[in-house]
């Protein structure tokens, strides 16, 4: 499931030495600078390091690696007649490190990959800036994309992420939580009117149209308010956290799960993009493309893949979310359907659907 936990590999370290494994530390390190990848590219912070993973590092790490939330969450489903494996994941290094194997595997057997649009960056070929992204988001997509490049694999970019629309989720934000506390403030005042304490709110005397109305839209600020601001899902998991007594993971895929309940870009605007790209990707690709693996393969971070599952089941909701977020982000947050594909040394790129 998801996660940004990190690795200390300052601890790793002192166990090769202490451990008496220095030998085969130096074995590596040789094999490694052989093959062009050096020792300490993957043994530096993941801060730094946003470099992609590759398989000499996930065969050296393997047992030493902190494996908390690196598991996958695969899905099989079947979209616009073409088989599909949904791969959620938390897109932090660690995540690559521990299966690498699996991933390679994963890339190999599809036929096209569709990868994560915000982190496409780490792909070292999309061209549109997307703000900074962590180190972590950098190094696994960027693994992603050097294991489309070794087996001939074109990239698919569908996910409709962009800096103008994240900051207008922010600002819508900010603007419903100022709008909650100007409202709530009048709701206040109304409990505080001597009428309503003496008689009650459906007592003579009590403005209860003011009271009623007040109350809608402090209750509607705070929810746009919760929506927009730490990208909208920071708080949810908080909520659920404190639900199942501090278990995170539970939070999280209950956050997850309930996501469509709300009106956000970073997750949910982003899942109904991402569903709409996936039903249409099909009959937008060429038959080559198609014939070249056993199934089209999805990897974007878990929160995006329990919410496109979620909108693959419910059509009748994603097309009332799209004609809502039509309204707002899509007015400045409209992606092409993107192929990527690697030859003469570059990612070559192509519009499939403006």
């Amino acid at each position: 499931m998801a996660g940004d936990k990190g690795i200390s590999r300052r601890d790793f370290l002192k166990g090769l030495i202490t451990g008496g494994t220095v030998v085969n530390s130096l074995t590596m390190c040789t094999s490694l600078a052989s093959s062009g990848t050096g020792l300490w590219a993957f043994l530096t912070d993941d801060s730094e390091n946003t470099g992609p993973v590759t398989k000499e590092e996930a065969a050296y790490l393997q047992g030493s690696v902190d494996t908390e939330h690196t598991d996958l969450l695969l899905l099989d489903r079947k979209i616009s007649g073409e088989d599909f494996k949904l791969c959620g994941v938390s897109h932090i290094r660690e995540t690559a490190q521990v299966n690498y194997d699996l991933l390679e595997e994963l890339v190999k057997n599809s036929s096209v990959t569709i990868v994560e649009g915000g982190c496409n960056m780490g792909l070292k070929f999309y061209k549109k800036s997307h703000g900074n992204h962590a180190a972590g988001n950098t190094a696994f997509f960027s693994t992603i994309g050097d294991l489309c490049k070794k087996y001939d694999k074109p990239v698919i970019d569908i996910d409709p992420i962009e800096t103008p629309a994240a900051s207008a989720e922010v600002a819508l934000g900010i603007g419903g939580a100022i709008y909650s506390i100007i409202h709530g403030s009048k709701v206040r005042e109304e409990l505080l009117n001597k009428n309503m304490k003496d008689n009650g709110i459906f007592k003579k005397g009590v403005n209860r149209r003011k009271f009623f109305t007040s109350s809608a839209k402090m209750f509607g600020g705070a929810y746009f308010a919760l929506s927009g601001l730490f990208s909208s899902i920071l708080p949810k998991i908080g909520y659920y956290s404190i639900k199942y007594g501090g278990d995170l993971d539970k939070a999280k895929r209950d956050s997850y799960d309930n996501e469509y309940l709300f009106y956000s870009h970073i997750t949910d605007h982003r899942n109904v993009g991402i569903t709409k790209g996936m039903k249409e990707l099909p009959s937008l690709l060429d038959k080559k493309d198609l014939a070249n693996g056993d199934y089209i393969l999805a990897v974007f971070g878990a929160a995006h893949i329990i919410g496109s599952d979620f909108y693959l089941k419910h059509p009748t909701t994603l097309k009332v979310k799209d004609i809502m977020y039509q309204a707002t982000y899509e007015l400045v947050d409209h992606d092409p359907i993107t192929r990527y594909y690697f030859k003469n040394g570059e990612w070559d790129k192509k519009i499939l659907k403006e």
